[in-house]
């Protein structure tokens, strides 16, 4: 399950989808926080859109995620750089 995070705040039903989808054994990928097009961002904007999704993802289901899918599917050296430094996959 990939997510973006600022839209699972929206509603109750999908913080517990990802819960339940967690407690099952699934794997959670981001999906970043406000599905911007990564490869026009600087790499502190990309930065930000990912660390703001694993920090409420720790505070959602207690774990970062290990997989990120680029918005749109764009990404560019910057987003496959910060994607690594994470330990996330592409």
């Amino acid at each position: 399950m990939f997510v973006d995070i600022f839209s699972l705040f929206n509603t109750n039903f999908s913080l517990r989808r990802v819960k339940y989808a967690h407690e099952k054994g699934h794997q959670i990928g981001s999906h970043t926080w406000g599905h911007k097009d990564l490869s026009t961002l600087s790499w502190d904007q990309v930065h930000d859109e990912m660390w703001r999704v694993e920090q409420a993802l720790q505070r959602i289901i207690g774990v970062n995620p290990a997989f990120m899918r680029p918005p749109y599917g764009n990404y560019n050296d910057n987003v496959r750089e910060a994607a690594g430094v994470r330990g996330q996959k592409l």
